[in-house]
């Protein structure tokens, strides 16, 4: 015997924002094919069923004081159980008492005490009834079917069966639900900012910097030498720095070149050597470069001391921090340098000081070179150029100008986005784009660790659910995608169906995995 049982939960899904996930749908026709009924949804979404379909009244199928009753029932014939849903009426116009005739319950003792489906004086032509419904969702219903019991009332209280159809299977889909999220793009400017960044001015990473550019760098000489030593030291590549400079995107502004020596000897001879020093890379630069001889400033400036100062004030070597105040009074003296320099051989023995000629002094005897420059805005073609060598002179805005010449699957375009990011870790466009290249390839992991970065742009909170789907994360996903509902993202609405797509798949399909996504 098939038992009835009371329902739970009903609900006008008018209050369910979203109900209707997916575009499949059945179409029937019952009460021996007098009326039609599109089913959009009869499906699983947390703890309930929910229930969707559109009637079909053919004009004159209903005649003056009639009422048609349409009742859905769920029943399951493998437990034996079933449950009686909220009837839908349409009744014809009455000449008669309204309560005679323009409801069945007045002539059924098995009413409902609610009944917000009833249409009333229902008119000429054809009418199409919305039947919206949610009940809370029990074991048993999983499996079974959804039928219609269609009858039809006259006045005073006769009855007539138009028939018992079936529906469709509970729930009514057969085969997983297809999950397409939708990513969201990001708006970015030529200048590499989205749109929600553009408060961002010259100066920052997003446009090149208004300030002038200082290359720095050192060659250094052997004790008593003034001639180029080009493997002595780091000199090959300091003399590699200056010649990249000579390129037409460089502006160079002035070319500052000084030249010292080391404390040993005399005051007289130190400045002579550093002197020499000084014009010694004076012209190794003019002989790698083209830079206008205005634009030099070249000098000695005699004996070093920087260094000196620093390894006696700081260094933790016995040999300076059991002498280090006999050391500093004589390195900070103001006495002439030649007197400074003989006092500093007597502490201690000699010993700091032989230390000092040892470690120290190599590197006191050098040339400096200070160019100040401009760069101007790099072509795509000069990135790609310059990337490798000089990734600190491309801002955020020419390498995205870059990207976007490039073919997204091709190895070049993941190249420039990570020297790009390497330079600019935190920039939330960037991110953006490894996270949409990482998430194009299915590298799921690497697309949230990047999108991570860049978050608090509402349609990367979008971007960040569509990766959850991926990974088979509802509640996250829902999380992520209401804040970006929040941020006016219309990318968020349409994700949202999503996952409930994804919570009725995992519920109702055994083995339905990401391969399936």
């Amino acid at each position: 015997m098939k038992t009835r049982e009371k329902i739970f939960a009903a609900v006008l899904l008018m209050l369910f924002a979203s109900v209707n996930i997916n575009a499949q749908e059945i179409k029937k026709q019952v009460a021996n094919e007098t009326f039609s009924v599109t089913i959009e949804e009869v499906m699983f979404e947390d703890d309930a069923l929910v229930i969707d379909m559109n009637f079909l009244i053919p004009a004159g199928t209903v005649d003056d004081c009639e009422s048609v009753v349409f009742t859905p029932i769920l029943e399951n014939e493998n437990t034996d159980r079933s449950l009686t849903l909220q009837s839908l009426t349409v009744s014809g116009a009455s000449k008669y008492n309204a309560k005679d005739c323009y409801s069945f319950d007045y002539c059924n003792s098995d009413k409902n005490a609610y009944n917000p489906y009833r249409v009333e004086n229902y008119p000429s032509e054809d009418q199409k009834v919305r039947y919206q419904l949610v009940v809370d969702s029990q074991p048993w219903m999983n499996g079974g079917k959804l039928i219609l019991k269609t009858k039809k009332c006259f006045c005073p209280c006769g009855v007539e069966d138009l028939g018992t159809d079936e529906l469709c299977n509970v729930p009514m889909y057969e085969e997983p639900l297809d999950i397409n999220p939708v990513w969201a793009p990001l708006d970015i400017d030529d200048d590499g900012r989205c749109y929600i960044n553009q408060d961002k001015g010259e100066g920052s990473i997003y446009i090149k910097s208004k300030n002038d550019v200082h290359e720095k760098v050192k060659i250094f000489f052997p004790v008593n030498v003034t001639r180029r030593v080009d493997g002595y030291f780091e000199n090959a590549d300091a003399i590699a720095k200056i010649e990249r400079l000579d390129e037409d995107k460089f502006e160079v502004k002035s070319v500052s070149i000084e030249g010292v020596a080391s404390p040993e000897a005399s005051v007289k001879y130190n400045q002579r050597l550093s002197d020499r020093r000084a014009v010694t890379l004076e012209k190794i630069v003019k002989g790698k470069t083209g830079f206008a001889d205005e634009l030099y400033s070249t000098k000695g400036i005699g004996e070093y001391w920087d260094d000196v100062k620093a390894t006696v004030a700081n260094s933790q070597e016995t040999v300076y921090a059991d002498n280090r105040e006999a050391l500093s009074e004589c390195v900070n003296s103001e006495e002439n340098l030649d007197a400074k320099e003989s006092a500093l051989r007597k502490i201690a023995g000699g010993a700091p000081y032989r230390k000092l000629y040892k470690d120290v002094y190599p590197r006191s005897r050098f040339s400096f070179c200070d160019v100040v420059y401009k760069v101007r805005l790099f072509s795509p073609e000069e990135v790609l150029r310059y990337m490798d060598s000089r990734p600190e002179l491309i801002c955020v805005g020419e390498y995205y100008r870059t990207l976007k010449t490039l073919d997204e699957s091709d190895g070049k375009y993941d190249e420039v986005l990570g020297i790009a990011l390497k330079e600019y870790p935190d920039c939330p466009e960037l991110n953006y784009l490894a996270g949409k290249s990482a998430y194009d390839k299915g590298n799921y992991a690497d697309a949230a660790s990047y999108l991570e970065k860049a978050k608090s742009l509402p349609a990367i909170q979008n971007d960040l659910g569509c990766v959850n789907i991926k990974v088979n994360s509802p509640d996250n996903a829902e999380r992520n995608l209401k804040k970006a509902q929040k941020g006016n993202v219309s990318e968020a609405d349409t994700n949202l169906k999503e996952v409930k797509k994804l919570r009725f798949n995992d519920r109702c399909f055994d083995g339905y995995d990401e391969e399936n996504r």
